[in-house]
């Protein structure tokens, strides 16, 4: 929660500078944005404004948490990952 936070509050920093939006203008493109939700009423009209979101929309909730879930299956879910050793998990005749 709190890397998002700083995100996003990075983020609007930039749009503040790069684009020269209102904190609050800049703030809502942010969230938008990285929440991968991108309402298309605000639109970057800079080239570093253009290429930013790409970025961002990368370390949002969404791709961190699909990130999340594929490391659970992987470890936590894996038959190494429950019992500690895989061969404890093979049927028997």
């Amino acid at each position: 929660m709190a890397l998002t936070a700083a995100i996003i509050v990075m983020a609007a920093t930039f749009y503040g500078i790069v684009e020269g939006w209102t904190f609050i203008d800049a703030m809502f493109f942010s969230v938008a944005t990285i929440s991968t939700v991108g309402y298309g009423d605000m639109v970057p009209e800079t080239v570093a404004g253009r290429v930013f979101p790409v970025t961002a929309a990368n370390h949002g909730p969404p791709p961190r948490g699909a990130a999340g879930y594929r490391w659970r299956n992987a470890f936590v879910d894996s038959p190494v990952g429950k019992s500690g050793d895989a061969s404890n998990n093979q049927a028997t005749d």
